[in-house]
């Protein structure tokens, strides 16, 4: 190849890298290793507030980097290793703050001095800014996602709460209908036999004095009656008679107390009222409207203790009673055995506090999900058999809008024990704050 050639090769070369140099959307700069720019593209006067190349030449790079600390590393780097790739750094430039990647490589002379840096100066602060926009984003999407939750929970929470209060409303009253004119009929009916043994007496009377008669034909027709009353145990009858209205009596009290306990658990308070009641009252009132889910898997056994009057949302409290007892009937009959199991109930009360804990003899909470039965949601029981939201309502209930405790111990095998610990003061604002 002639020299020719070669010259025209190298102006060709020189033109290609002139032009990337001028037209690079990178800020590409030559300068001493002291900093001093020898050389800077159209871009870099861009950046840097420039209209020629003259007016930024024999300047510092190093005074426009927000950290010097960071150009002592970027020297040394150089120095040691000839190059440096993507080095992160924060320039400002006319008090504005820009984000930059820079590479740079040493020149070095024939000897091996290094004589010049040359760097490219990639600028990415709008693609952090962008990356911050969609990280603020996420951020606030996902706090508007729990937040969403929290309220699909409490929604579900009232209308579950509505819909059991208008369930045993519902029941109290189908109760309360026919029970009234039962109750009638059986004064009426009261008063009818009362009437009868009154006959009776008088006809006794009559009898013990006709027996004085000697008329055969009286004396037989009396004979006839006598035995008539010993065949049929009349005696017997009418003692009977009277403990059997007794005990219907005492049917239609507790009847009347199982109405009044349904109307008391349907009364859903809007306002979230605080009463004084005791605890114990609660439990029974609860076994009431669980009775259909455990009264075929499971017996009841209960130790209440003696308790103060405590305050509270009777609606709400009642609503975690039953959470937690059908899941626990509900645990019992998963496992499909003959037996019937337990589920015990204790109370007592300590210092300031009530305590409550419902234990059911079930198969247990696998370990890993103990610590999940909280979250709303989820749910061990099969798909359909529950919103998994029962257990997130009754912590937001206990802990957060009555300031008390609601824990969880279980073990494989053996059962699971939930503990409820509410203060006797209610400590709670009436938001449930």
């Amino acid at each position: 190849m002639s020299h020719h050639s070669e010259n025209v090769n190298d102006q060709t070369d020189l033109l290609k890298y002139q032009t990337l140099f001028e037209l690079s959307g990178n800020i590409i700069y030559f300068s001493n290793l002291d900093g001093t720019i020898n050389s800077i593209n159209q871009a870099g006067l861009e950046l840097f507030g420039f209209q020629k190349e003259e007016e930024i030449i024999g300047k510092s790079i190093i005074d426009y980097y927000l950290n010097k600390q960071d150009r002592i590393y970027f020297e040394d780097h150089i120095k040691q290793n000839g190059s440096i790739h993507d080095f992160e750094l924060i320039l400002e430039i006319n008090n504005e703050k820009k984000i930059v990647l820079e590479s740079a490589v040493a020149i070095k002379d024939q000897s091996g001095k290094l004589v010049e840096i040359g760097s490219i100066i990639k600028n990415i602060t709008e693609h952090i800014n962008d990356k911050k926009v969609v990280l603020d984003m996420t951020v606030e999407l996902s706090e508007a996602y729990e937040k969403m939750k929290e309220l699909q929970s409490q929604l579900v929470n009232k209308e579950k709460m509505a819909g059991i209060g208008q369930l045993a409303a519902g029941v109290a009253h189908e109760i309360n209908n026919p029970l009234g004119f039962i109750k009638s009929n059986h004064e009426t009916l009261k008063k009818y036999i009362a009437e009868f043994f009154q006959y009776q007496k008088i006809l006794e009377s009559f009898i013990n004095k006709l027996s004085k008669n000697q008329s055969p034909i009286l004396q037989q027709a009396i004979t006839k009656i006598i035995q008539y009353q010993t065949d049929h145990q009349i005696s017997f009858i009418n003692h009977d008679t009277e403990e059997l209205l007794s005990e219907d009596q005492e049917g239609f009290e507790r009847i009347i107390t199982i109405i009044d306990n349904l109307k008391s658990f349907s009364r859903i308070n809007s306002n979230r009222e605080i009463e004084q009641k005791n605890f114990n009252q609660l439990i029974d009132t609860t076994l009431i409207v669980a009775r259909n889910e455990y009264k075929y898997c499971a017996e009841i056994e209960k130790e209440l203790g003696n308790l103060p009057q405590i305050e509270i949302v009777v609606g709400e409290i009642n609503q975690v009673l039953l959470n937690i007892i059908v899941n626990a009937a509900q645990a019992i009959n998963s496992q499909c055995e003959k037996e019937r199991g337990v589920i015990k109930i204790l109370t007592y009360a300590e210092k300031d506090h009530v305590i409550c804990q419902i234990i059911d003899n079930g198969p247990g909470i696998e370990p890993d999900q103990l610590g999940q039965i909280f979250n709303p949601f989820f749910t061990t029981k099969e798909e359909g058999k529950g919103t998994g939201l029962g257990l997130n309502i009754s912590y937001d209930i206990i802990v957060n809008k009555h300031k008390g405790e609601l824990l969880v111990d279980s073990q494989l095998g053996k059962g699971t024990t939930f503990t409820i610990k509410i203060p006797i003061k209610y400590l709670g604002d009436e938001n449930g704050d």
